[in-house]
């Protein structure tokens, strides 16, 4: 996001951007949703992370959101509560599909 940017705001449509600021904490916090964002303090925004690029992070969740419309409420368990699971970070590497 950048100085001049236009945000949508729910239920109040668009809005320039007049001041940005930066927060860095560690750790990966990346809520999926199906239509791939969601609403932040008022504000639309993308579910995509740095982490991994929006195409593959789509990839990657088709086949659980595809189960999780079929019904299956948590297709992937508690499998990605606290944390990734290390063959995951392992995969990502191989493939080099990081976005760093």
């Amino acid at each position: 996001v950048q100085l001049g940017d236009q945000l949508t705001i729910a239920g109040l449509g668009n809005s320039r951007v007049r001041v940005v600021s930066s927060v860095r904490r560690s750790g990966v916090y990346s809520p999926h949703t199906l239509d791939g964002t969601l609403v932040v303090n008022g504000i639309e925004a993308s579910c995509h992370t740095e982490t991994v690029k929006p195409l593959v992070a789509d990839l990657l969740m088709a086949i659980p959101k595809i189960l999780y419309r079929m019904g299956v409420n948590e297709p992937l368990g508690s499998m990605l509560y606290k944390s990734t699971p290390p063959y995951v970070h392992s995969f990502l590497k191989k493939l080099r599909i990081s976005a760093a």
